[in-house]
């Protein structure tokens, strides 16, 4: 099982990055992006890459089944739920504007698996959710 997972993240997130290559836009986080890409996996996931990342992590922790590994999963989960993934969607929304408000809408998952974001103050909004309120108002300002 757990080589098969690592084939399968690995070639998700292939696929992802060789059609980032293919339409010259950056494979770096920070970077703003020269072209928003919506075909390929991004049809299924707004995170393909980390995606595949997380399940080829998973496939190595089952397949070495060391504790390092097992923990390596969640760290690089919450890594990008929360620190690379939202700045990226607000970077994706104040490039792209209208474009981007109708991708979220056509594709799931927020972070990495989508869903509500805890905290100390309890279940709030996802970053796609605050995004999605934000083009429903159509007011850019909001941003800041």
């Amino acid at each position: 099982l757990g080589g098969a997972l690592v084939v399968a993240g690995f070639s998700f997130m292939m696929w992802a990055r060789i059609l980032f290559t293919s339409r010259n836009t950056t494979l770096f986080v920070g970077t703003l992006s020269s072209q928003l890409v919506c075909d390929g996996p991004f049809r299924f996931s707004r995170n393909p890459m980390y995606v595949g990342v997380l399940v080829s992590l998973l496939g190595i922790a089952l397949w070495v089944g060391t504790m390092p590994m097992y923990v390596a999963v969640p760290f690089a989960f919450l890594t990008f739920n929360f620190l690379h993934i939202p700045r990226e969607e607000q970077m994706l929304y104040e490039l792209f504007g209208e474009r981007y408000c109708a991708y979220l809408k056509d594709v799931a998952g927020g972070g990495v698996v989508g869903g509500k974001r805890f905290s100390r103050r309890g279940v709030e909004p996802s970053t796609t959710d605050q995004h999605l309120a934000r083009c429903a108002d159509k007011r850019s300002d909001l941003f800041v």
